[in-house]
């Protein structure tokens, strides 16, 4: 009985242990053997227009579609592109004007989308980690189409209180411009398994000062 009693015991203790091994593989931390990833992004983005010395000239009703792919040269060390489209967005100005001592001012809109590719150099921090915290530097190659209604600019005499049209109004463009800009990033990777992740990411696009900024979400796969 009681050597019947032992084989039990003993063979219970080799499936735990199995079981107890295969749980553990399962929950192991993603392999970083992997020499790639993709990943599609949602994003919210807020871009500085280019009309005029507006009181307000950020637009920020725009939403970002993106899709990427990365490459690692080292465990930390990973080149990723992406493209990407905005939907096409209104961003209503009021510009102050001095004309001849009298303030006034020049009303409109501008109506533009774009088109984006970006490459970029990103350092991953830790190692065999469900969290992986990143930095990145590149290079954001920008197409943006776009229109422009400006709305007729009247300048009032303060002698005789009389207003007069200085400037016509009008709708002008469409209008199609390329802007290269570099750009900095910060974001995380977290696995929901052994390849696949979800990702966040913060980039600034730079001209005279921050000029656009993004904010994504989205899910991937290691290859």
């Amino acid at each position: 009985m009681r050597a019947r009693l032992l084989r039990i015991v003993t063979v219970a203790a080799v499936v735990g242990m199995t079981a107890a091994t295969a749980g553990a593989q399962s929950l192991l931390p993603p392999d970083r053997a992997v020499r790639g990833d993709a990943v599609g992004t949602l994003g919210w983005m807020n871009v500085r227009s280019n009309a005029g010395e507006s009181f307000d000239n950020w637009a920020n009703r725009i939403l970002d579609a993106s899709a990427g792919v990365g490459f690692y040269w080292t465990q930390h060390l990973k080149t990723e592109i992406d493209v990407g489209a905005t939907t096409r967005t209104e961003h209503y100005f009021a510009e102050p004007l001095v004309v001849n001592g009298i303030n006034t001012y020049r009303a409109g809109s501008v109506d533009f989308s774009q088109r984006h590719l970006a490459i970029s150099q990103q350092y991953q921090f830790f190692e065999n980690a469900w969290f992986h915290p990143h930095l990145a530097a590149g290079v954001d190659v920008t197409r943006e189409n776009g229109e422009e209604e400006r709305q007729p600019v009247f300048l009032c005499d303060p002698v005789t209180r009389v207003s007069r049209q200085i400037e016509p109004g009008g709708r002008f463009g469409p209008d199609t411009r390329t802007r290269v800009r570099p750009f900095v990033a910060a974001g995380f990777k977290g696995y929901l398994s052994r390849r696949a992740f979800f990702r966040s990411d913060i980039r600034v696009l730079v001209r005279n000062g921050a000029d656009e900024v993004l904010l994504r979400f989205g899910f991937g796969v290691d290859f």
